[in-house]
């Protein structure tokens, strides 16, 4: 047996390739998703699980290289000094500073 012929006449139809362009619809719903998206991320996503930005970073680069770190859960010295930890001697000191000179 032979493959059925086509019957004389008739021609499959010619498929022209689709080109996609850009329209204003597209732009529209892309802008739309983006918009819908950053504003379920900042309500859903807790604060402590947001990424760290350039600002938070250099905060806490800032805070680590100090020299002195307060202590708050420790009680201040008789004459009124608090106590610190001294990051470079790595031990509580107590530091008094006196208010400047007016």
């Amino acid at each position: 047996m032979s493959p059925a012929k086509p019957v004389a006449g008739l021609k499959a139809p010619a498929e022209k390739p689709h080109k996609e362009g850009i329209s204003m619809a597209g732009i529209g719903n892309a802008t739309i998703a983006n918009v819908v998206t950053e504003v379920g991320k900042s309500i859903f996503i807790k604060e402590e699980n947001k990424p760290v930005t350039k600002g938070d970073f250099q905060k806490l680069a800032d805070r680590i290289s100090q020299r002195y770190i307060l202590i708050k859960n420790m009680d201040a010295r008789a004459d009124g000094a608090p106590a610190y930890f001294d990051t470079t001697l790595q031990e509580i000191v107590h530091l008094k500073f006196l208010p400047p000179w007016k």
